[in-house]
């Protein structure tokens, strides 16, 4: 049984720039194309200043944050990913995500992160929480009822 205790304290920020191209090819991905998204007028019209980046993407981000950068990340496994969107994302913005252990749960082998994520201007768009664990093997995950 992995010891949890090391990942106590841990914090691991990321940035990535987020390209118009990067938006386009998630919206094709993902399908959602939502004038929001992919129409700059649209966008305008309802009092953004450029299209917004889907709230997805932004989750995306954590999880690629996630297993670039947490040690140890390849013996857990992602099991919920629970975000709130404060401010909008625009193509342009060098985004920071920052994944900070909160709690572990040395029981059911798990840790929570609490995830913040802003942009260049420290302005903080997005809130929230990723819970992961120690992954069952393909046996135990195969008699769960």
């Amino acid at each position: 049984m992995p010891d949890m205790e090391e990942w106590r304290g841990v914090s691991v920020s990321q940035t990535f720039a987020v390209t118009t191209q990067d938006v386009d090819a998630f919206a094709g991905l993902c399908g959602d194309r939502h004038p929001l998204h992919c129409d700059p007028a649209f966008a305008a019209a309802r009092g953004y200043r450029d299209r917004v980046v889907h709230g997805a993407f932004l989750g995306a981000l954590a999880s690629a944050a996630f297993s670039a950068k947490l040690p140890g990340a390849e013996s857990l496994v992602l099991q919920k990913l629970d975000l709130q969107f404060r401010k909008p994302a625009y193509p342009g913005d060098q985004l920071t995500v920052t994944l900070d252990v909160a709690d572990i749960f040395a029981s059911v082998q798990a840790i929570r992160l609490s995830v913040k994520i802003r942009n260049q201007q420290d302005a903080l768009l997005c809130t929230g929480t990723i819970q992961a664990g120690i992954p069952l093997s393909a046996h135990e995950h195969d008699q769960r009822p």
